[in-house]
C-alpha cells in the first residue's frame, strides 16, 4: 500500500505500534501544561480587561470608587504573575 501522504492526506499508518521516544512524552506533557496555563492566563486577562472597562464606563462618584477598588484588587491578584 502506498503512503496516503502522497495523495495529500496526513493520516494513515503513522508511527505504528513501536513506543514513541522519551522526548515525545516530555513534549506532550509540556504541551498539556502550557494549554492549562494558557486557559488560566486568558481568563485572568479577560477579567482584567473587564475591570478596566468598568473604570472607563463609571460615571458617578460611587461607581468610580467601586470600579477603582475592584481594579486594584484584580491587579494585586494578577501582578504576582507578571514581572
Amino acid at each position: 500500500m502506498s503512503d496516503p501522504r502522497e495523495l495529500g492526506f496526513n493520516y494513515g499508518r503513522g508511527w505504528g505500534v513501536a513506543p514513541k521516544p522519551p522526548v515525545y512524552l516530555v513534549a506532550a506533557k509540556l504541551a498539556r501544561q502550557l494549554g492549562r496555563q494558557l486557559s488560566q492566563m486568558s481568563a485572568q486577562a479577560w477579567a482584567l480587561e473587564m475591570a478596566l472597562r468598568s473604570v472607563r464606563l463609571a460615571t458617578t462618584g460611587v461607581e468610580k470608587a467601586v470600579a477603582i477598588a475592584a481594579l486594584e484588587r484584580k491587579l494585586q491578584n494578577i501582578s504576582t504573575l507578571v514581572e
